[in-house]
């Protein structure tokens, strides 16, 4: 609960800032910098929105790739194993034959 207030109040007191901030912008005549500002936050949070998902996408891949690998690993030492024993019996029949 003391992080939730934490954050809670993290947000509150970042969002005065911006309104404080908003208010010299609009008092000193300069909206249309307080409007680029806020574009380009926008933009700058679309942007890391597609990071965090390319980065999400790539983990997904590569975890993919790894279980790939690990089936074909465990598929071969399957196959090696039965090869082995068909080797073994083979072996021992050709023995007692010889």
């Amino acid at each position: 609960m003391g992080t939730a207030i934490q954050i809670e109040m993290a947000l509150d007191q970042a969002k005065r800032f911006e309104d404080e901030l908003q208010l010299l912008f609009m008092q000193s005549g300069k909206v249309d910098v307080w409007n680029k500002i806020k574009s380009r936050a926008a933009a700058m949070d679309v942007e890391s929105a597609h990071d965090a998902r390319k980065e999400k996408e790539a983990a997904a891949r590569h975890k993919k790739e790894m279980d790939e690998v690990i089936e074909i690993v465990l598929v071969t030492l399957v196959l090696f194993a039965i090869l082995g024993v068909i080797g073994y019996f083979t072996f021992g029949i050709l023995a007692q034959r010889g």
